[in-house]
């Protein structure tokens, strides 16, 4: 019986890989769209709402996260949540009703 061995396999590495937008970081990370901005995102900003809740990468996590509440209700109802909450969240009675509006308007845009 005669063995035979194979020849020892050299190394070669591989050639270096360059980025391509299927195989770039920015292809594989979630793009957050650009949503922050106009009065209505201002008027959420300034009535403190980012204390509890949370949109995209912005805010807390204490309250409910509105990244896609206009998906899951209207503009009405988005209004009466923010005068009338079910939750813990503090009602806004006296909120002027262009503030209310432009919350609730720029919320239902979150899809």
């Amino acid at each position: 019986m005669q063995l035979s061995i194979a020849p020892p396999q050299t190394y070669s590495p591989a050639a270096p890989r360059t980025a391509t937008p299927e195989n770039s970081v920015s292809a594989i990370t979630p793009q957050i769209p650009d949503v922050f901005t106009g009065q209505g995102y201002e008027d959420f900003k300034i009535a403190g709402c980012f204390y509890c809740h949370r949109i995209y990468d912005k805010g807390n996590k204490n309250g409910s996260n509105l990244s896609n509440v206009g998906s899951l209700l209207s503009y009405i109802q988005i209004k009466n949540q923010i005068l009338h909450p079910t939750s813990s969240m503090p009602p806004s009675p006296d909120m002027p009703p262009e503030e209310l509006s432009q919350i609730a308007n720029w919320l239902e845009g979150l899809k």
